[in-house]
């Protein structure tokens, strides 16, 4: 469903969309989550400012529970393996006793695809029983309906959330992006969902082959009882990701959130939470973000979370600063033998959440106290080197 031929005036599209990104983001499952999403960032925010102390135990812990996966993304970042050796499942569950030792409060369960992990629902279950909050990111496509029922006795609709993603409004391009037959297997994973009783969120790549379906997929999902919450992001330059691959037009992105905006209202008002936070590459933007930073020059920097106030935990148990920092020489250890507080205060932990050196590129960005981005995976994925500028600025700061 490639569409080029939309036409619109632009500075009615930017002033639309900068007037009214935050628009679409009162809804009823960050009403529902709200206390707790509250008291998550009352924990992990005060870390992320220049001077402040990284937490003494995780806070949330990111599980790249299997690197397995069935389908093949054409921007996917992951080295995906059809058969990897998880960690054994007694190990699995000392670790989740381990992780409610220190006091993580949170834990994000993804992949590789969860749901070819055999034991999924054990983990949830044991996650559970410490009244963890859990995260499941899927591509939904063997998502049954015995498993949404399952999870949605386990799961608690205050704090818990599955995330599925789907990439076009159209079997004809989501398998070409994803593979063949992904596309209806997903839209079946997300009424299994639906039937189930979750409220649930949907999740969506944007590349130069799916661009035109932003849209025509905020209007398919609307229609499924249950998803509450739209998360639409850029692809970005990393893994199978090609900079052709990445380029799209941000102006047709922001028009189609505009558009976006448009048939929520006249269908009784936003009963999805679309999120679009693609404003920062709009060269407007930027002009609006220097004014704003030159009328704050009290604002301090801010840091990465990485082994701040998070972890990642890749399948075998080795643990990273994030899911982008996935390297041998970046490990901090392994909790198949090491405990989790110990490998949180190992030196190479310590060393991650310093940062970059003072004089790293993106510290140097007129708006390096007001972006949040400067990814260190990016740029060590790119460079091999952790203060390289993050390849993927949204600013585009000389």
């Amino acid at each position: 469903m490639n569409r080029t031929n939309r036409d619109f005036d632009r500075r009615t599209v930017i002033r639309r969309y900068l007037d009214n990104c935050n628009e679409l983001t009162h809804t009823t499952v960050q009403q529902t989550h709200k206390q707790y999403n509250d008291f998550v960032k009352s924990v992990t925010e005060p870390v992320r400012y220049a001077g402040s102390l990284r937490l003494e135990t995780p806070a949330i812990v990111h599980w790249e529970i299997t690197h397995a996966c069935n389908l093949h993304c054409e921007y996917c970042y992951f080295n995906v393996q059809a058969h990897t050796p998880s960690m054994p499942l007694d190990k699995t569950m000392t670790f989740i006793d381990q992780m409610a030792e220190c006091k993580v409060i949170s834990v994000v369960i993804e992949g590789g695809e969860p749901f070819l992990y055999k034991h999924l629902i054990p983990v949830v279950e044991r996650l559970k029983q410490h009244r963890i909050a859990v995260t499941i990111l899927t591509n939904g496509t063997l998502i049954n309906a015995q498993d949404a029922l399952t999870l949605r006795q386990l799961l608690d609709p205050a704090q818990d959330y599955i995330q599925v993603s789907l990439d076009a409004a159209h079997a004809i391009v989501q398998d070409a992006m994803d593979g063949d037959g992904s596309f209806e297997k997903a839209v079946r994973g997300l009424h299994a969902l639906s039937h189930a009783g979750h409220r649930f969120g949907v999740s969506m790549v944007v590349t130069h082959n799916n661009l035109y379906e932003v849209l025509p997929t905020y209007k398919l999902i609307s229609q499924i009882p249950g998803v509450v919450v739209f998360n639409v992001s850029r692809a970005f330059v990393s893994g199978k990701a090609s900079q052709d691959l990445v380029s799209v037009d941000k102006y047709v992105l922001a028009n189609e959130f505009v558009m976006l905006q448009q048939f929520a209202r006249a269908n009784g008002g936003p009963r999805v939470n679309a999120r679009l936070g693609h404003a920062f590459d709009l060269p407007e933007y930027r002009r609006h973000m220097l004014a704003t930073a030159a009328r704050m020059p009290g604002v301090q920097e801010v840091y990465c979370t990485a082994s701040r106030s998070q972890v990642c935990v890749d399948y075998d148990g080795s643990v990273y600063g994030c899911h982008f920092l996935i390297y041998p020489e970046l490990q901090f250890g392994n909790v198949t033998h090491q405990h989790l507080r110990d490998i949180w205060n190992s030196e190479r932990a310590k060393q991650i959440a310093a940062g970059r050196d003072p004089d790293a590129e993106c510290y140097q960005c007129r708006l390096a106290a007001l972006c949040t981005k400067k990814c260190m995976g990016f740029a060590y994925a790119l460079q091999r080197n952790l203060n390289h500028r993050d390849p993927n600025c949204t600013y585009l700061c000389e």
